[in-house]
């Protein structure tokens, strides 16, 4: 008997051909299927006795695991992991009436798995570049249970992995895998898209459970590897270490790296159940150095833990700051201006660190000091907590200094005492009260800044006692008081300056003076500590003509000055002031005639 040419078209999956035929108690069947893309060829025997006995021998290509779902050997609830694309052949064999009891042989010659993110469908071309591809034929054996690897080796970019195992088409528990060799870090960027990984990763774990939530046993180990995530200033390098997985959890045996060229060491676990990680990680860092903010460089010890979850998170521990470094073109002013803004935050685009609350302790070691090029001798003493979240951070807590000296929006002071706290819970609100004192024409002038940076109230005096017009004019341009008067007496011209708005011209003086940007690059090009402009320098004739000023500063004692007059060249004066003590000076002078004189200055101060 021959049945030629059965043809069933119009299914819901695609089409098959087939051709039955009989002969000596043997049926036939020679087919062409299309299933959803994928193309199958082959032919069946069975017998006819009482056994009805059968076997069978089929290629196949383009099978993917979309295939199998549809065809309902896999569940069609499940949501798969991966994309798959499979070719071959496969020989089976068993009774004609009981399909259950079938067994079937598997080669393939191509076995491609691809990442599968839903989440985010442009990452295609990523998702790409991690395929896995086998590396020779793929054995297999497939019964009713599933399918069981006899001889699986995938390779990828930077991967090289010997597979075994059992994959299930049905029940709650298909997955039963056994990974062994080399992993491409990269690759974790598809669980975890703020990661950025690169090096290699040595694997022996099993993968157990179900495609949703499979449970990992096993341990993998790091060596030079390297970790950045997005929005963090600091990523880990020379990366060694240890990693145990038991069921949903990554337990750090041993990790250590190097971040801001200093060392971390990291221990405690990482749950992955879910759609979000869960944090239970400690870390010690010894002479980490962090750029955070930008102007700002801080080198510390400390011990941090961070716990919750992905979505929601805690940052905790102590910091101890051994060294903080500025920005050669920022000053402390600046620095407290920008960090009183009350502009909202740029947003932060790492999820990670959206949720992320801040409870951290910051203090300064004995020896702790504050580098710049605009500061010298600076040992700051800081007790603060840093709270709030990663986006808005908070500061709350008090930073003394009792010593050194501090370029304070464009002048160089000595601190004679000085504190900078913070009491707003819900801003950086720095709140400053600093005495500073600086020498200036043999003149000592103390004053006392104190409020947030927004609103400074200015206190001033001097030794000996000028007038208010005296001090704006000496701390501005330079010029030199024409007698010593006492700071109660009046002034002919106006002296009421600083108490109508004088503290706004003062505070103009310090916050932005004529001198400042122009300082910076004579400074760096010259060598030059300032240079002022006084337009108001009148000559016998009382004709206002200006006169330029460049002073350079070799020690804090010894000031060199140059004066010219712009009008007439030839009139200049240079003059050397060497400051023994705070009561004892040596000025020596080259006026604009050019005759050469040496005085000595002596200051008693009288109570």
């Amino acid at each position: 008997m021959s049945v030629p040419n059965l043809q069933v078209e119009n299914m819901p999956l695609g089409e098959i051909v087939a051709d039955v035929g009989t002969k000596e108690q043997l049926v036939t069947l020679t087919a062409s299927a299309t299933l959803g893309g994928a193309h199958i060829d082959g032919t069946t025997e069975w017998s006819l006795g009482s056994t009805g006995f059968g076997l069978g021998q089929y290629t196949f290509r383009n099978v993917t695991l979309t295939t199998l779902q549809d065809l309902g050997l896999i569940d069609p609830a499940t949501q798969l992991p991966a994309r798959g694309f499979f070719e071959g052949e496969i020989g089976f064999s068993g009774p004609i009436l009981d399909p259950a009891n079938w067994t079937a042989n598997a080669k393939l010659t191509r076995a491609e798995l691809r990442p599968l993110l839903r989440d985010d469908p442009g990452r295609t071309a990523e998702a790409n570049r991690f395929a896995l591809r086998n590396s020779g034929p793929l054995l297999a054996f497939i019964d009713k249970d599933g399918v069981k690897l006899t001889t699986a080796r995938m390779v990828g970019e930077g991967t090289d992995i010997q597979v075994n195992g059992s994959v299930g088409v049905r029940g709650r528990t298909p997955l039963n895998l056994s990974i062994l060799g080399r992993m491409n870090l990269p690759a974790l960027s598809m669980l975890e898209p703020d990661l950025l990984a690169a090096g290699q990763a040595q694997v022996d774990v099993q993968i157990r459970g179900g495609f949703e939530r499979p449970q990992v046993f096993g341990t993998m180990g790091l060596q030079a590897a390297s970790f950045y995530l997005r929005g963090v200033p600091n990523g880990l390098e020379k990366v060694n270490g240890s990693v145990r997985f038991d069921r949903t959890r990554a337990t750090i045996e041993k990790f250590s790296a190097v971040t801001g060229g200093g060392e971390l060491t990291l221990g405690g676990f990482v749950g992955f159940t879910g759609n979000q990680l869960i944090y239970r990680l400690n870390a010690k860092a010894e002479r980490v150095r962090v750029r955070y903010p930008e102007a700002v460089s801080t080198t510390f010890d400390g011990e941090l833990n961070l716990t919750g979850t992905s979505a929601q998170s805690l940052l905790s521990g102590t910091v101890v700051v051994n060294r903080l470094g500025l920005n050669p073109k920022t000053d402390l002013g600046s620095i407290l201006a920008e960090a009183a803004r009350s502009a909202p935050a740029d947003p932060i685009q790492n999820r990670a660190l959206r949720g992320m609350q801040l409870d951290v302790k910051i203090e300064t070691s004995p020896d702790a000091e504050l580098q710049t090029s605009l500061t010298r001798d600076i040992q700051p003493e800081a007790d603060l907590r840093l709270r709030g979240t990663a986006a808005r951070p908070t500061v709350l807590g008090r930073v003394s200094v009792n010593e050194g000296e501090i370029q304070f929006f464009g002048n160089q002071y000595l601190i004679t005492r000085g504190e900078i706290s913070f009491f707003n819970p819900v801003k950086v609100e720095p709140v400053v009260n600093l005495d500073l004192e600086t020498r200036a024409r043999g003149i000592t002038v103390t004053i006392n800044l104190s409020g947030p940076p927004d609103k400074l109230n200015i206190s001033y005096r001097s030794d000996p006692p000028l007038q208010s017009n005296e001090i704006v004019a000496l701390l501005t341009v330079g010029r030199a008081p024409a007698s010593a008067t006492t700071a109660g007496s009046p002034s002919n011209q106006g002296g009421g300056l600083l108490q109508s708005g004088g503290n706004s011209l003062l505070g103009a003086a310090i916050s932005a003076p004529l001198s400042g940007p122009i300082n910076n690059r004579l400074q760096r090009f010259f060598g030059v500590s300032r240079i002022k402009i006084d337009p108001e320098l009148n000559t016998i004739t009382n004709t206002p003509q200006a006169r330029l000023t460049i002073e350079q500063q070799l020690s804090r004692e010894i000031t060199v000055t140059y004066i010219t007059n712009l009008n007439r060249t030839q009139n200049q004066i240079v003059r050397l002031q060497w400051d023994f003590s705070r009561d004892f000076s040596v000025l020596a002078v080259r006026d604009e005639n050019g005759i050469f004189g040496i005085d000595f200055q002596y200051r008693k101060r009288f109570k």
